[in-house]
């Protein structure tokens, strides 16, 4: 498409601006939306609520007990000897929780240690 310029006053209106450019990113690396999804069978995983971070400093751990297609059987650890077994949708799950770290995984056989 061509601009046709009638007089040269026109011309004169139109100052020539830099492209402009789109700037991505922002304050940390995207977030994975189904990062439950990658987690093993067994793994135990530490993980605190997306409305809270700012200020929210408790870690709740978690256990996947099984791994579905749509759905994710998991194991809550409410406290020292308290559990809950609940099954999650992943999607949702990854979306209203952060994911901290795995801290072990229950399914590996720890090797006993004898003195000898």
């Amino acid at each position: 498409m061509s601009i046709d310029f009638t007089n040269d006053d026109e011309k004169k209106l139109l100052v020539p601006r830099p492209q402009l450019k789109l700037i991505t990113g922002g304050k940390g690396p995207p977030k994975n939306p189904t990062w439950l999804l990658e987690l093993e069978e067994g793994d135990i995983f530490l993980a605190r609520h997306q409305d809270k971070a700012e200020r929210n400093f408790e870690l709740n751990m978690f256990e996947v007990l099984l791994k579905m297609s749509r759905s994710v059987k998991l194991k809550v650890h409410l406290g020292e000897h308290e559990r809950m077994i609940r099954w999650v949708v992943p999607e949702v799950f990854s979306r209203e929780m952060i994911f901290q770290e795995v801290i072990g995984n229950a399914n590996i056989e720890v090797p006993e240690v004898t003195d000898e």
